[in-house]
């Protein structure tokens, strides 16, 4: 993959998920794979519940 598909895939967070799991399956439980394998899916899950937190604050507020 190369030009703004590696750029795209790049800052997709479910592309680094994928990467995460891929190594432990393939290299076994490193460090560096379980702590992307547990860390990708923990950032995402705190960015999404800061973004519904503020969307139902926004809409609370609003009525």
């Amino acid at each position: 993959m190369s030009g703004i598909y590696k750029t795209i895939a790049g800052l997709n967070p479910i592309s680094h998920l994928v990467e995460g799991i891929r190594a432990l399956s393939l290299d076994g439980f490193t460090a560096s794979a379980t702590a992307r394998a547990v860390l990708v899916p923990l950032a995402i899950a705190i960015v999404a519940l800061f973004i519904a937190n503020s969307q139902l604050n926004k809409r609370l507020r609003s009525n």
